[in-house]
């Protein structure tokens, strides 16, 4: 038995290794991309078929060179308002990047011109929340009962 095993692996491994559906589906279980954590108590908000809760947040570029990863440092959640459009209502949240959006941003993440979207970005690189909207009063009480407060 294990003699004939052993013959069609060696026969069929190559050739289903070599199929781009393979290699695709490979590559995004040894990079952790296919990892995602379902709604909980640290996954929720709105959902999304890119950058959703849950899903790990895509790097992308922004107008000044640096890149969405470069803003995502340290412990602690990082809170992003991402505006497809001009926008005159003040975000109430701490303002890390004002006008540094390029096409690529929003098209990783999911916000159609003329949208926008707020994102809570735990410290491991994963969506902990999606709002419609600049909502940080929807990210805060997404995060009180996570971190603490009341």
């Amino acid at each position: 038995k294990s003699a004939i095993r052993d013959t069609l692996v060696s026969i069929l491994l190559p050739l289903i290794s070599n199929a781009p559906p393979f290699q695709r589906k490979a590559f995004r279980n040894a990079s952790q991309r296919a990892i995602a954590y379902p709604p909980s108590a640290f996954v929720g908000g709105a959902t999304a078929s890119a950058a959703g809760p849950g899903m790990r947040a895509p790097d992308a570029p922004l107008a000044d060179g640096g890149s969405v990863f470069g803003l995502i440092r340290g412990f602690g959640f990082t809170l992003i308002g991402l505006a497809n459009r001009v926008e005159t209502s003040a975000f109430d949240g701490e303002l890390i990047a004002q006008d540094r959006g390029t096409p690529a941003l929003f098209a990783h993440y999911g916000v159609k011109p003329g949208a926008a979207t707020t994102l809570v970005i735990r410290p491991d690189g994963y969506v902990a929340w999606r709002g419609e909207g600049l909502d940080a009063a929807g990210a805060r009480h997404f995060l009180a009962p996570i971190m603490g407060a009341a």
